[in-house]
């Protein structure tokens, strides 16, 4: 995950040996008579919620990922933070939907995306076209639980939208270079001009750091203390 904050290794390792026979978290097995204690930070979300997405529905979200990023990390990346966006700012439910259908009613009619109804509906749009690596990655990180940023992580802006961005100096940085963020330090303003209740966020990282037009994704550090730095490694995700 280049430029993105890692979880710390324990974690990782954790995330890798986790499967449906092993033992609940701070509880012992007894595995060829030998007991075994599986250790959980539980201050960390292990678990994301999974959605029981039918192919009509995964096709949609990836036309609305790739309307939105150009890559397959950004495709990991964007689907991660649309549930993310559902979950903790519209609290799991949408116009009286939850679920998968509360989801996708979120993505159309919440306005947080551009032209996302008409992009879902009839293919990305900037000349983007999606791929059946990018329909996977959707399937991995949506109905697998595999995302790869934490769940704290629920903003991106395109740069036209931030009026500035300043490092933890108070020097305010050349906001189309991704490499002048500093991760956890760096803060971006919206601008109030185009953008209701225009609020500034932490800086988590770019998708990809080589994209000159990629957009920052950032957080609010109220949900980063609730929800920790639990992600799945993006390189894992988009292997094909």
């Amino acid at each position: 995950m280049s430029g993105a904050i890692q979880p710390i290794d324990k974690k990782i390792n954790i995330s890798k040996k986790l499967n449906l026979n092993q033992t609940p978290a701070n509880q012992t097995s007894n595995q060829n008579n030998n007991i075994e204690t599986i250790e959980f930070d539980l201050t960390q979300n292990y678990d994301f919620t999974t959605y029981d997405l039918t192919e009509e529905q995964i096709i949609e979200i990836t036309n609305l990922c790739k309307s939105e990023q150009a890559t397959p990390e950004g495709v990991a990346t964007e689907a991660s933070l649309m549930a993310n966006i559902f979950e903790i700012q519209k609290n799991g439910k949408y116009n009286g939907k939850e679920g998968a259908e509360g989801l996708i009613e979120c993505l159309k009619k919440s306005t947080w995306w551009e032209e996302s109804e008409n992009a879902m509906e009839n293919g990305p749009l900037h000349g983007n076209t999606i791929t059946e690596q990018d329909k996977e990655i959707v399937r991995k990180v949506l109905v697998e639980g595999k995302r790869v940023i934490p769940k704290y992580v629920v903003q991106h802006d395109s740069t036209t939208d931030l009026i500035k961005c300043v490092n933890k100096d108070g020097v305010e940085i050349n906001k189309n270079d991704p490499s002048s963020y500093i991760p956890n330090e760096t803060v971006c303003y919206q601008d109030p001009k185009k953008i209701k209740g225009a609020e500034s966020w932490i800086y988590y990282f770019h998708p990809n750091p080589s994209d000159p037009y990629g957009d920052p994704f950032g957080y609010y550090q109220k949900d980063r203390d609730k929800y920790g730095d639990f992600c799945y490694n993006v390189d894992d995700v988009i292997a094909t």
